[in-house]
C-alpha cells in the first residue's frame, strides 16, 4: 500500500488563500513525501475541459520526472440523478475524466454514486446548502436503477481505455 495526496486539499476552497496550480502541486506532493497523487477533476486542477492535450502531456511528464505516480482522477459526480439532463451531463463529465485518466497514465477513475456537492460562499466550500434540504428524498426508489444504467455505460468506456472505475460512496 502507498499513501498519496488528494489534490482537493489545495484547490483553494477549503481554506483562505489561493489554490495551488496542478503543476506546482505535483512538485509539492513530492517534496512533502507523498507516494502518489489523486487529481480532483474540478477547477483549477484537472478539469478535463481546461486541460489541453499538451497540458496533459506536460503533467504526465512532470509526474514521471518527479517519480510521483498519478494514481487516480476523481470526478465529483451524481450518477443517480432523476433529472435526465443532469445525469447525462454527469455521464459526459465522467467519460471525459476516464479519457483523462488514460491520457495521464492514472489507472483509476474514482467516482461517486450520488454526490450532493458543495456550494461556495465567500470563496469557501460549504455543505450548508446541499445538506440543508432533502434533495434525495424524491424518486428514491428509482435512483438505484439510474445509477446502474449510468455505471453500465461508463464501465464500457473505462474498459475501452484500460481504466478501473472505483466508487467512493459518501452519503446519501
Amino acid at each position: 500500500m502507498k499513501i498519496g495526496m488528494y489534490s482537493i486539499t489545495y484547490r483553494g476552497v477549503w481554506y483562505r488563500g489561493p489554490a495551488i496550480d496542478v503543476f506546482s502541486l505535483v512538485k509539492l506532493a513530492k517534496q512533502q513525501g507523498w507516494e502518489g497523487l489523486e487529481l480532483d477533476t474540478e477547477r483549477p486542477h484537472a478539469a478535463p475541459m481546461d486541460l489541453s492535450a499538451d497540458d496533459g502531456k506536460r503533467l504526465r511528464d512532470l509526474a514521471e520526472e518527479c517519480g510521483l505516480p498519478l494514481c487516480a482522477v476523481s470526478p465529483n459526480c451524481d450518477l443517480s440523478s432523476p433529472v435526465p439532463g443532469r445525469r447525462e451531463a454527469m455521464i459526459c463529465y465522467v467519460r471525459e475524466c476516464i479519457k483523462l485518466a488514460h491520457d495521464l497514465g492514472a489507472p483509476l477513475c474514482k467516482i461517486f454514486a450520488a454526490w450532493r456537492g458543495v456550494t461556495l460562499h465567500d470563496g469557501l466550500a460549504t455543505y450548508d446548502q446541499t445538506y440543508g434540504y432533502d434533495q434525495y428524498g424524491f424518486w428514491k426508489g428509482d435512483r438505484w436503477g439510474f445509477l446502474c444504467d449510468s455505471l453500465r455505460e461508463l464501465t464500457k468506456v473505462a474498459e475501452d481505455h484500460a481504466v478501473v472505475l472505483a466508487m467512493q460512496n459518501p452519503g446519501p
